[in-house]
């Protein structure tokens, strides 16, 4: 099944614009006809693709520029199509984000609302990004959302710059060592090896380690190589569809939270996502179903939109918002207890708040300690490589020496 989304007319003259599913546009304009839609115009969601994650890309620090620039003229009062007419002719950006740009503000002029103009571009805009509009559309607050979300990005940003700096040190250290062991491979160890081969010494097992892995190499490194293209290509391709099935998404979610480390970022990310939209859609005074209603299409993770139906669900059965977050098992029990406190004194807005800053803060905290920790770790790591590559090598000359 596809999804679509289209802009419309009923019998009685009223404009529509929503999404649905079918396998085809034929299949699509049919149900549409059949519910007596006029159908002005009909588009196909599609998804992000390898292609678009590769070439087609507009950096965060533009996007988060284009958010606040939007943000501060809406709330100046000025429309929606003015705004987006004034953001398309920025100077500086990508032309294929330029165009981009330009089809949703056209698209917008032609009866979308924002959100759904967005998710044409799946290439520059995430859901989250989707959601968070969406959210300001039915809040009434979109200016405000606009700027939550460009702030939102820009401590993304920020994160991700971090955790890149934070890796150039061990990067560079490993890429040295690979350099390292490719030239003893290739060119220096095959030297050793002929100068050992012509005396009988015994050598000493750091050698012969190092010499039957040059001799597996130089023998069957480029057999390897060809014969593993084909099945890693094969395994990307399909690892690729399985991740975007939804049952695929969540295992592999799941697998990721069991990561030392990063999937303890990743989950205090996820808390820190859901709990700041559920705090800004109650905080624009939408009820709480309808806040969780929202956010199951709203959310990056879609272990965050089984969890806002199930909320729905333990909702409706009377649980309160603390208990329908515990049956989830992904918050941690003092965020819990949070929740409860902000519950029993009728702040819960502000409670989800202020806990999606901690979380953070947590997060910028432990990424401070890895930067802290990884430096000595890559160099005892490239210190035992170099170490085992230098007594293989004088180890035996020592011996040779010893014998004359």
């Amino acid at each position: 099944m596809r999804e679509y989304t289209f802009i419309g007319k009923t019998s009685e003259g009223k404009r529509v614009s929503e999404d649905l599913y079918a396998t085809s546009e034929k299949e699509a304009l049919a149900i549409l006809h059949k519910k007596g839609y006029t159908v002005i115009q009909i588009d196909l969601l599609r998804r992000r693709s390898l292609y678009d994650r590769l070439f087609r890309r507009a950096r965060t620090e533009l996007k988060v520029l284009i958010f606040r620039q939007m943000s501060t003229m809406l709330a100046s009062g000025i429309s929606m199509q003015r705004v987006l007419a004034a953001i398309s002719k920025n100077e500086g950006m990508p032309s294929h984000f330029q165009r981009a740009l330009q089809k949703i503000a056209l698209d917008v002029h032609s009866g979308y609302s924002l959100s759904q103009a967005l998710r044409l571009f799946p290439e520059y805009f995430t859901p989250f990004m989707i959601g968070s509009i969406r959210i300001g559309e039915v809040s009434g607050q979109l200016a405000e959302t606009m700027e939550h979300c460009a702030e939102y990005l820009n401590n993304e940003y920020a994160y991700n710059l971090k955790l890149r700096q934070a890796m150039i040190y061990p990067t560079v250290l490993m890429s040295c060592l690979a350099i390292l062991l490719t030239y003893c491979f290739i060119y220096m160890l095959p030297i050793f090896i002929s100068l050992f081969g012509e005396v009988q010494v015994d050598m000493p097992w750091p050698t012969k380690v190092l010499i039957s892995c040059t001799d597996y190499i130089h023998q069957y490194g480029w057999r390897i190589f060809c014969t593993l293209i084909g099945p890693i290509g094969c395994g990307i391709y399909l690892f690729n569809r399985w991740r975007q099935t939804l049952q695929g998404n969540l295992n592999l979610e799941r697998w990721i939270l069991r990561i030392p480390w990063y999937g303890r970022q990743v989950h205090l990310r996820m808390q820190s996502s859901y709990l700041r939209s559920l705090g800004t859609l109650i905080d624009s005074s939408v009820s709480l179903m309808s806040s969780l209603d929202l956010l199951t299409v709203s959310l990056d993770y879609e272990l965050l939109r089984l969890t806002a139906k199930e909320q729905m669900k333990a909702i409706q059965n009377g649980d309160s918002l603390t208990s329908s977050l515990r049956r989830s098992g992904l918050f941690q029990p003092l965020t819990l207890e949070m929740v409860h406190m902000g519950e029993e004194t009728a702040l819960v807005p502000q409670t989800l708040h202020r806990l999606a800053k901690t979380l953070d803060e947590e997060m910028n905290q432990s990424l401070q300690m890895l930067s802290k920790l990884i430096e000595p770790i890559i160099l005892g790591i490239l210190g035992v490589g170099i170490t085992f590559i230098l007594m293989a090598v004088f180890l035996p000359i020592y011996s040779l020496a010893q014998s004359f």
